[in-house]
């Protein structure tokens, strides 16, 4: 082991000698030379720049990042939580109350247009949140052709022509609108046709 050291050392010393003290430059408190100095303090810069550049960017092209909706994502997800799961007695087993539900839908639909269907399909009692038995609510059809209308960057308008056994021919129409991050429907209506 010492042999080794020994070795080492020698080593060391060997390499020291060879350096000529006029070659060496300083070196700062970061045990940079002074050429290793200019190079990190030149990359710390373009770094600088270029973060500022794309955050610059990335705020004027907002707009040309957002995608159109998922129309029938949404429209699926809007349906999934109206629907809910009920026992014997048509109790909701997932939500306790109203309020709950209505938040649910969160990432799919506005607070107002979830409150509307909430408020005409279910009921609170003491005991919880209860499902209304009645028609259903004319669904977008995801087999169906749809129009799909561009009112700016960031609402969509889609119409739908069906028809169904209880209303005949209607007209659904929907309004996407991207808010916060995220695509919700804003507004739903049915015409009959």
């Amino acid at each position: 082991m010492k042999w080794l050291q020994l070795f080492l050392l020698a080593g060391m010393l060997a390499l020291a000698g060879c350096t000529d003290a006029a070659e060496l430059e300083p070196v700062d408190e970061n045990g940079l030379d002074g050429e290793e100095q200019t190079n990190n303090e030149n990359e710390q810069e373009n770094q600088t720049n270029e973060s500022s550049e794309n955050q610059d960017n990335s705020e004027e092209g907002i707009d040309e990042k957002i995608q159109e909706p998922d129309v029938e994502g949404l429209a699926a997800a809007f349906k999934n939580y109206l629907m809910q799961d009920t026992d014997e007695n048509q109790k909701v087993t997932n939500y306790k109350n109203k309020q709950e539900l209505i938040n649910s839908f969160s990432g799919v639909a506005a607070p107002e247009v979830a409150q509307t269907y909430v408020d005409d399909y279910y009921e609170e009692r003491e005991d919880g949140l209860y499902f209304i038995a009645k028609d259903a609510p004319t669904w977008f059809q995801e087999n169906e052709p749809y129009d799909m209308e561009k009112v700016n960057d960031k609402h969509y308008k889609v119409v739908q022509e069906s028809e169904n056994q209880i209303t005949g021919p209607y007209r659904l129409i929907v309004h996407f609108e991207y808010q916060n991050g995220a695509w919700l429907i804003t507004e739903r209506n049915i015409e009959k046709l």
